[in-house]
């Protein structure tokens, strides 16, 4: 592994509608001692994919490049991004652990680590498919695409750059196999259920990998602060600036095993057939 004393960025990286934004959410409240979180103001804020950062850092707007061009650009904009930081920066991050020319995307020598939340992709179909009011069929059909993207436009009106995604299976592959980011910087696999089931624990270890000091009282709030609950009160009250402009509410059910009502026989065996082995490995058979 690289040598990781002048690292400054963890990574908050998911497959979209697992769970990222409710652990940022979760981290923003411990930062700041367990208390109430606001929404709208979120540590993790610097997505890997802003075009914002791509410009500052790089002095050329993303609009006059191909995307084969961005990408390879891209670690020396986290790098730049990295110097920048006197402490650890936490940063989201929906893209694949892919290799931009001839280096990976995201660079070991700029990582401190990565946090990699996993969720059941059967339920990840149905947040999905509210999330860009889909109908459930496409959204089961784009977890098992290969090589798919997000936010694929140059425009300079997209806020946001190319992110390689590739099916559910191969994102997971690219983050937690030893030939993917877990074998160039330290990566915590988190659960989505088990966020559900003890979030307090989760945020412990997370701290501790972050240098931050964390007692019981403080993790207590945290968990307090970020309840599904909580997050979407605020979200009907104030909005929130994640969410798309057609979306209802950005914050929905966060249900475990919710698909059971929702997919059809068929769909769900259509991912668990996709998706046999790492369903298997991460639990979800």
């Amino acid at each position: 592994m690289a040598d990781r004393t002048a690292a400054r960025l963890y990574w908050i990286a998911s497959y979209p509608k697992s769970g990222n934004t409710w652990m940022r959410a979760a981290l923003t409240s411990l930062r700041h001692g367990g208390g109430v979180v606001d929404i709208n103001r979120l540590d993790g804020e610097r997505i890997a994919s802003s075009r914002a950062l791509f410009d500052h850092y790089t002095s050329v707007e993303a609009s006059s490049l191909t995307d084969a061009e961005i990408l390879r650009l891209r670690p020396a904009v986290y790098r730049g991004l990295a110097q920048a930081q006197r402490e650890p920066l936490l940063c989201k991050a929906h893209d694949a652990y892919v290799h931009a020319g001839d280096e990976p995307l995201f660079p070991a020598d700029a990582t401190l680590g990565a946090v990699y939340i996993v969720r059941d992709p059967r339920d990840i179909a149905v947040s999905l498919a509210h999330h860009r009011q889909w109908p459930l069929p496409r959204a089961v059909e784009f977890l098992c695409a290969p090589d798919v993207d997000m936010a694929a436009s140059r425009s300079r009106m997209n806020q946001q750059l190319r992110q390689p995604l590739g099916s559910w299976s191969q994102h997971v592959q690219s983050w937690v196999a030893p030939d993917g980011a877990a074998g160039a910087f330290p990566v915590r696999v988190v659960r989505y259920e088990a966020m559900h089931g003890d979030l307090s624990a989760i945020l412990g270890d997370i701290a501790s990998a972050l240098g931050w000091g964390a007692d019981a009282t403080q993790l207590a709030g945290a968990v307090a602060a970020s309840r599904i609950d909580r997050l979407q009160h605020q979200e009907a009250v104030e909005g929130f600036c994640e969410r798309p402009a057609k979306m209802q509410a950005f914050f929905r059910k966060g249900l475990v095993g919710g698909w059971r009502e929702t997919l059809s026989p068929a769909q769900a065996a259509r991912i668990e057939d996709c998706h046999a082995e790492w369903m298997e490995r991460l639990g979800y058979r």
